[in-house]
């Protein structure tokens, strides 16, 4: 317990400056590979915080903690370092920090740190069904192992004998649990019990030789004095990407789409997420996620929406997976050979001869809930039809795949120009009348409904538009989904679906009101390459996009989300795609 709330600092310890942010419970979060570290700097808000670890072989994410918690103590700051983060209070201390997927903890100082424990599915919320059972393995290292309810088990290595306390339930009230699905209290078992300093490193069973290698090696656990080089913020938004990589399990490399729940590969988030990893140099990875991603050409001509597999589709995945290929062959061709870049030809060909045809017979359709904004509200909104940006991700592939023939010397060249030149008029003429870029059509009907989709479509298909006819999209859309804090809103503001308060696990304003991160930032770093005029707004984005980051939500990761009132941290706070864009938009304001 806190004896008060005070302001936390969110310290970012740089080079040549150092950044503090005031924030009123920022959350610590640490992740490797899927595996997180996730408490509150005062208090805890959810019944995902805690400690988990994701089985790479099953995709399963297990709970081991629901919190860490030094009794009485007043936390002053959250220190958010290269690969760990300390939080600090005036009784000491605490470094989160995992070493090869090891969950690892110190405490410096003087006083009683509580371990809660919560072992469980992560999805499994049925209250005090856990039934957690433990067992002494050695008191040197003193080791204890804990099995939940499922047979899992999970070891705890600490330097010296802790406290065991069994069976005593507290319940803590989870407030951002309690605004998402009306949960407003978790249960979890007090267990472990420290006085003053000590050491823990928490495993999966099968990996207790190596936690107690790590407890035992002394550089592990020594202060860091690593910082953050270059841009601070810039920085931070590429450790947040580099902490959601991960690897399938026949090892092939990945990026996850967020945590703590969306703790799997979706194409669509990972392709997108990818351009930060082009940006950032890291073509030779961003190159072999995407090979893998177009690896399997489906019946329908997408690729598979996740890993591990969802029958739910993703009209998008593949044309923002072979938008990123066309940037990695414009910009940096030797991420891949040519074997490799032939295939990616042959692949996309394949995609193209497949994609099933709507309207007027050339434009590209999607069946309900497969573009990224997938939820109804519960009103019916499924965004079926033909999507404008579907279109621009089409037309993107098709030059794409043209340059590629001409490259390698195919007789296909021709007849991609023309279908790219054919699906380009007829955009135009369907879905442009010369200042509103439509959101689609349905059966021949342009569906006029004010969203930011065709300022995406910039972003991804530049040439479908002339630089005037842009800014009079633009300028109109602004206008229409402008927040007042830097962010874009999902719908018009004056349409009747429009909700300006985030409504949680009920998807009303899910795409139907909320801001999305990824969306604002990608906008804004396109915007900035049309006209000067547009570099106030995008750095209107860049400031709101950095508060989220730095100390709003988890400090140092950014949030899926926002309300459309105010700026809010809300969705999964830890999310690839909000950091790989702001990554983007950081760069094409000219931040190093």
């Amino acid at each position: 317990m806190v004896s008060s709330v005070n302001s936390v600092k969110c310290v970012y310890p740089g080079e040549h400056e150092r950044i503090e942010r005031e924030s009123d419970n920022p959350h610590v979060f640490v992740a490797d590979h899927g595996s997180y570290w996730f408490v509150g700097a005062h208090n805890n808000t959810s019944a995902y915080n805690g400690l988990g670890f994701l089985d790479l072989s099953s995709y399963q994410l297990h709970k081991v903690l629901f919190d860490v918690r030094c009794q009485n103590a007043r936390v002053s700051a959250v220190q958010v370092l290269p690969l760990q983060t300390v939080r600090v209070s005036d009784l000491g201390r605490e470094r989160f920090f995992f070493h090869d997927r090891l969950a690892c903890y110190s405490f410096e100082g003087s006083g009683v740190v509580d371990l809660f424990l919560d072992v469980r599915n992560t999805n499994d919320f049925e209250a005090f069904s856990r039934a957690h059972s433990w067992e002494v393995l050695s008191s040197n290292p003193w080791t204890v192992r804990v099995t939940g309810r499922d047979g899992v088990s999970f070891v705890f290595v600490c330097s010296r004998k802790l406290e065991l306390v069994e069976g005593e339930w507290v319940g803590t009230p989870i407030s951002f649990d309690a605004a998402r699905s009306g949960r407003d209290e978790w249960f979890s078992e007090l267990f472990l019990r420290g006085h003053d300093s000590f050491r823990v490193v928490i495993a999966p069973e099968d990996r207790l030789f190596e936690a107690k290698q790590v407890l035992a090696h002394q550089q592990h656990w020594e202060d860091s004095d690593a910082v953050w080089t270059g841009d601070i913020a810039l920085g931070v938004a590429s450790a947040s990407v580099d902490a959601l990589l991960t690897q399938t399990p026949n090892g092939a490399a990945g990026i996850l789409a967020g945590l703590p729940w969306f703790f799997q590969i979706y194409t669509r988030d990972e392709a997108i997420a990818s351009g930060a990893l082009i940006a950032s140099g890291k073509h030779h990875l961003a190159g072999r996620i995407l090979l893998r991603e177009i690896s399997v050409i489906l019946p329908d001509g997408r690729i598979p929406n996740r890993f591990p597999h969802s029958e739910t589709g993703s009209a998008d995945g593949v044309g923002w997976a072979f938008l990123r290929l066309h940037q990695l062959y414009s910009e940096h061709r030797d991420a891949l050979s040519e074997e490799q870049w032939r295939f990616v030809l042959e692949q996309i060909k394949t995609s193209l001869s497949r994609l099933t045809l709507g309207c007027f017979g050339v434009l590209i359709e999607s069946l309900p809930q497969e573009t990224w904004m997938d939820t109804t509200g519960g009103v019916g909104d499924t965004r079926v039809g033909s999507r404008i940006e579907i279109q621009a991700l089409t037309l993107r592939m098709l030059r794409f795949a043209h340059e590629l023939c001409n490259e390698f010397g195919h007789d296909c060249c021709e007849d991609l120009r023309s279908r790219e030149r054919s699906l380009l008029a007829t955009t135009k003429e369907h879905l442009f009348d010369g200042e509103h870029l439509f959101d689609g059509c349905i059966k021949g009907v342009p569906d006029k409904t004010i969203r930011p989709n065709a300022l995406l479509a910039r972003y991804i298909y530049p040439w479908l538009l002339s630089d005037d006819e842009w800014m009079a999209v633009a300028d109109s859309l602004l206008k229409e989904l402008s927040t007042s804090w830097g962010g874009l809103t999902t719908i018009g503001l004056s349409h009747e679906l429009f909700v300006d308060t985030h409504t949680g696990e009920n998807d009303r304003s899910y795409h139907r009101g909320d801001s999305w991160f990824f969306v604002n930032n990608l906008i804004a770093a396109s915007l900035v390459s049309l006209n000067e005029k547009y570099h106030s707004f995008a750095k209107a984005v860049y400031a709101a996009s950095e508060k989220d980051l730095l100390s709003l939500g988890a400090a140092g990761h950014a949030s899926e989300i926002s309300s459309a009132a105010r700026l809010e941290a809300f969705g999964c706070w830890c999310q690839a795609w909000s950091a790989s864009s702001f990554i983007e938009l950081s760069l094409a304001l000219g931040r190093r």
